[in-house]
């Protein structure tokens, strides 16, 4: 995908981080960063204990200066770094915004001034606690911006999870037709960060993310798609995860991450970019061999790892795409291997349009697990999939608009979990408790 790179209305590319003494007394203060609405769209993506990145769309042909504040003393931080990617058959420029030596359980306040000085957007954030052994992480998947339902949005933002993951779907780029072009990847992409609420939420959450087949491009497909580049450029275009700027992020083959919060491991696989056709019998056929070798050196450093992937990996079924039932011999290859780690996995997907746990009985790792898929956040729904889609090993199942939220606990070499479907009114769909230890 071909990206022109400005600085214009930027503050100076490279320039170091520098801390300004505001003159304003606090409420002078809070007056003149108070924005009138909120009608830029803004996200806070890849983030540590002093770091962050955040992403914002503005038209192109406007300039803008970004700072951030904290509230209580008016002091004023400059970003480290502003990059801005732009195409030329599009209005809407994509800015990133770094920051860093921020500090743990500071408030800060972005802001972004237009030309003339005035403040035109504003929002709350802090870092994230990666240290801790108590979160809350929410996990959601499948968001066609032509089907929103906001109140889902509202049920998400007011349980206040530490850290959202976004599991695939999260703009269904190809619903122009099939074989989305780099322009209609870019336009749809634009589309939904300006329609989904989660743009506009006043107070930022992190938000980390992976992709299925709708937000790579092209339903049900993989390497075969003609423009894998170029949507790898897209997404982190839209979704960045700059590990110069996120000490907690390591960078793999494709759009993979690996992240290290509350002492855990998570591992954020890409499962488009060298997924081969169904039924192929390549023992790395779903996650490429670089990508799938990658995952097991990472799982050498033993503790709980959490293996995230757009589309299922144990339930199978020959509706749905899965792991299970699209590479056979590519998860029975996988399995051998996980039994040699020390690490102890869980696993995460989306896709299906309901949410579901299953169960991971001790013959498949040597030690009892979960998969949970959590689906959908809003897009095509049908009563009785869970019926449609069977599962041998289900322990519970949810339809409807919803996300599971996950409470986690990590003590010594236990590490305690609660698990909830929420839909739309806060109500919990349902709730499972389950625990694993590293022994």
């Amino acid at each position: 995908m071909e990206f022109k790179t400005s600085r214009r209305g930027l503050l100076k590319a490279g320039i170091s981080q520098m801390v300004l003494q505001s003159l304003y007394p606090n409420s002078a203060m809070a007056k003149k960063t108070e924005a009138k609405n909120h009608s830029l769209p803004i996200m806070q993506g890849a983030t540590s204990a002093s770091q962050t990145q955040i992403v914002c769309l503005i038209d192109k042909h406007k300039s803008f200066e970004f700072l951030a504040l904290i509230p209580q003393t008016g002091t004023s931080i400059l970003p480290t770094r502003v990059r801005q990617f732009e195409r030329k058959e599009s209005e809407t420029a994509v800015v990133h915004i770094y920051f860093q030596n921020l500090q743990l359980n500071q408030d800060y306040q972005f802001v972004i001034k237009n030309s003339e000085q005035e403040v035109v957007e504003s929002r709350f954030f802090q870092t994230l606690d990666v240290e801790k052994n108590k979160a809350r992480m929410a996990f959601a998947s499948c968001m066609h911006d032509e089907k929103l339902d906001t109140k889902i949005w509202q049920s998400l933002y007011e349980q206040k999870p530490d850290v959202i993951f976004f599991v695939g779907d999260s703009v269904y780029a190809d619903s122009e037709g099939p074989d989305a072009t780099p322009a209609v990847l870019w336009r749809r992409f634009c589309q939904a960060r300006t329609r989904l609420p989660y743009s506009y939420w006043p107070h930022l959450i992190p938000i980390f993310a992976i992709w299925d087949d709708h937000d790579f491009g092209a339903n049900d497909k993989g390497m075969e798609y003609p423009h894998v580049e170029e949507s790898q450029t897209n997404f982190q275009v839209f979704f960045p995860f700059d590990e110069a700027y996120c000490d907690v992020l390591t960078s793999g083959p494709g759009i993979a991450q690996q992240l290290s919060l509350f002492q855990q491991k998570f591992h954020l696989m890409d499962n488009r970019s060298f997924r081969q056709e169904k039924g192929s019998t390549d023992i790395a056929a779903h996650w490429g061999k670089d990508q799938q070798q990658w995952h097991l050196d990472c799982l050498d450093q033993g503790g709980f790892h959490w293996v995230i992937s757009g589309s299922q990996m144990f339930p199978g079924g020959s509706i749905k795409e899965s792991m299970s039932g699209d590479h056979k011999e590519n998860l029975i290859h996988l399995k051998k291997q996980w039994q040699t780690k020390p690490a102890r996995l869980l696993f995460v997907s989306g896709d299906i349009h309901f949410s579901e746990l299953t169960q991971i009985s001790t013959e498949h790792l040597g030690y009892p697990s979960l998969e949970i898929t959590s689906s959908c956040m809003h897009s095509f729904m049908l009563p009785g999939l869970p019926w449609l889609y069977s599962n041998k090993n289900r322990i519970v199942s949810a339809t409807g608009s919803n996300f599971v939220l996950v409470q986690c606990q990590w003590e010594r070499e236990r590490l305690d979990l609660i698990i909830q479907s929420i839909d739309k009114k806060q109500r919990v769909n349902f709730t499972h408790h389950f625990h694993l230890e590293n022994s």
